[in-house]
């Protein structure tokens, strides 16, 4: 997990995975509330790495620190049914070749379905992160998709406000940075957020 100020949804997140993994890895981009606080009183290793709008860097910063063979990939405000969670063993456990498994997200704004997605959330050891932004894990060969799985994120109406205005900052500076009128380390966002989208 990568966090940057998540007070107010980390420490249910990791209490409620925290029965059915080996370790919780959080990486926390330099939180200025008591995310790291409530992280390791949950159970988790937590490490820092200052972030840099890159979510790639940050998310394989935290597989480094991963020790187990397979990863549950998750966010702050994700939550996993109980069907989820229970099935994990037997997931990992597949003598099929699968390396990665992605599953259905029900996105929430405001505790209304917003939309529902399809995200790569458990993969093997030594897949990594690809993308400064909307990261995708690569280098895995085979996909399975279990069908009645699915995992719930939850945002408030300012929340996606928010990451919405990030990326959209984000696509400016990157297009700036292509004209040759802005410096690609992201000097237009530094300062910009206080929480990572």
């Amino acid at each position: 997990m990568i966090a940057l100020n998540e007070e107010e949804f980390i420490g249910r997140a990791l209490r409620a995975v925290k029965p059915y993994v080996d370790e919780m890895v959080v990486v926390d981009g330099g939180s200025t509330d008591r995310t790291f606080e409530i992280a390791e009183r949950a159970g988790a290793k937590v490490y820092r790495s200052k972030w840099r709008h890159d979510f790639a860097r940050q998310r394989n910063v935290s597989l480094r620190h991963a020790t187990g063979d397979w990863i549950l990939q998750m966010d702050p405000d994700e939550s996993y049914t109980k069907p989820f969670l229970k099935n994990l063993r037997t997931w990992v456990s597949n003598t099929s070749g699968i390396d990665a498994f992605a599953f259905v997200e029900k996105h929430y704004i405001d505790g209304k379905l917003s939309t529902t997605t399809k995200q790569i959330k458990l993969f093997k050891r030594g897949i990594r992160f690809k993308g400064e932004v909307h990261e995708k894990p690569v280098g895995y060969e085979l996909l399975a998709v279990p069908s009645r799985a699915y995992l719930q994120h939850w945002k408030t109406s300012a929340r996606q406000k928010r990451q919405s205005e990030y990326y959209m900052r984000f696509a400016e500076h990157r297009r700036r940075v292509g004209e040759g009128r802005a410096d690609s380390r992201h000097g237009a966002l530094k300062g910009r957020a206080d929480k990572i989208p």
